[in-house]
């Protein structure tokens, strides 16, 4: 390593040399000066240049229409039976999806989803419930400043979790026929307020960041601020993640989500939410694994609780037969504080287990068969078999 530098300051030397000490003439140039014709023409050769260049940028946004709409469709059905007390076994619609995509302008673009879901209550009460529920589950607007820097506002699904980024509600875009159960009622699914993000300066580890401010969640704990927060103490959160090129497929991130949340007794918690995802999302193996500490700190009193869960998720997809199979399996843990208010934690199960294998029909289409075994804090253990048709259009 030594001579190669002695190397490279030879040759940087010799070349200064050359550049200072040599007679002028040697570096002279002979042959002959352009005429003022000569370089009149080249003026004239880049100025037709420009000028079919500019004509040529104009025709192309003229032909690119504004605003340019496209919609994208979900949907799924299922099967389940299990052997726990007082549920029975059925088929079941899961949720229609649609998802909005519009440019606006080169830098300005929308992006929407919207969910209907089947109501269980369906014709009851007075006046008799609906049989779906319509919910806009995203509804943003983004402008482009750059790939360091992108300005949203809107209804997002909070990206603190990379699930919840990631496979949002067409869940044919996901392995597995449910997502992990730390999302909804311990980890915030949507957001509504401001976000920032974009790269971290340019290197091989390709650094992003996401910062955000908005409503804080709802006295109901798995519903967003949107018609307005429950408190003038706003939500906000700050995550990084790295994607190296060393390790195509690996993505890493730790996020961090504060809040003060209030619930429909009254009472007042100060939330922390810390979380961090190691990824590899490649199918060959695909490798997801997901932390999330939730703090609560109640305000009178100053008690503090605290929960974990996690996940880990690990699928193959099979090389034979035009790589239709990809079996999967999940291990899920929830450790949580049985005196904590807002959360209540006894409805949660403590730890989940499920084995499965996908199938994918078409291109677009795919069949999953999945058994499950839950325990619950008070001991009991579950089973269920599970099937699903889901798809996209």
């Amino acid at each position: 390593m030594t001579e190669g530098i002695i190397k490279i300051f030879a040759l940087t030397g010799f070349f200064l040399f050359g550049v200072f000490f040599v007679p002028e003439a040697l570096w002279a140039d002979t042959s002959n000066p352009p005429t003022n014709e000569m370089l009149l023409e080249r003026i004239e050769q880049l100025e037709r240049r420009s000028e079919q260049q500019t004509r040529q940028q104009i025709i192309s946004e003229m032909r690119t229409k504004y605003p340019s709409l496209n919609i994208l469709g979900f949907g799924n059905i299922s099967f389940s039976t299990t052997d726990e007390a007082g549920k029975t076994s059925s088929f079941r619609m899961g949720q229609f999806v649609l998802h909005f995509s519009s440019a606006l302008s080169p830098r300005v673009s929308y992006f929407g989803e919207i969910s209907i879901t089947a109501r269980r209550d369906a014709g009851e009460g007075d006046p008799k419930a609906s049989g779906f529920d319509v919910e806009i589950e995203r509804n943003i607007i983004r402008f482009d400043q750059g790939d360091h820097l992108k300005i949203s506002a809107g209804r997002f699904h909070t990206p603190i979790n990379w699930w919840n980024s990631t496979f949002h509600h067409g869940v044919w875009l996901q392995t597995t026929i449910d997502r992990p159960s730390m999302l909804g009622t311990l980890v915030p699914i949507h957001f509504l307020g401001v976000v920032l993000e974009g790269a971290l300066g340019e290197s091989s580890l390709n650094l992003a960041y996401n910062v955000g401010m908005g409503n804080g969640r709802g006295k109901v704990l798995g519903r967003a601020g949107d018609a307005g927060d429950v408190n003038n103490n706003k939500a906000w959160f700050v995550n990084v993640l790295s994607k190296p090129d060393r390790f195509f497929g690996l993505d890493i991130g730790a996020s961090v989500y504060g809040d003060q949340i209030t619930t429909t007794s009254g009472a007042v918690f100060d939330e922390m939410i810390f979380s961090a995802h190691l990824i590899w999302s490649k199918e060959n193996p695909e490798v997801i694994s997901e932390y999330a500490n939730i703090r609560h700190e109640a305000k009178s009193g100053g008690a503090t609780f605290d929960h974990q869960s996690a996940y880990l998720q690990i699928a193959y997809r099979l090389p034979w037969l035009e790589a239709r199979f990809k079996p999967y399996a999940r291990y899920e843990h929830n450790k949580l504080d049985p005196a904590e208010p807002p959360l209540s934690p006894t409805s949660l199960f403590k730890r989940r287990a499920i084995a499965g294998l996908r199938f994918d029909v078409s291109s677009y289409a795919a069949l999953k068969i999945e058994y499950r075994k839950e325990k619950k804090d008070s001991g009991s253990d579950n089973n269920s078999g599970l099937a699903q048709v889901s798809f996209t259009f």
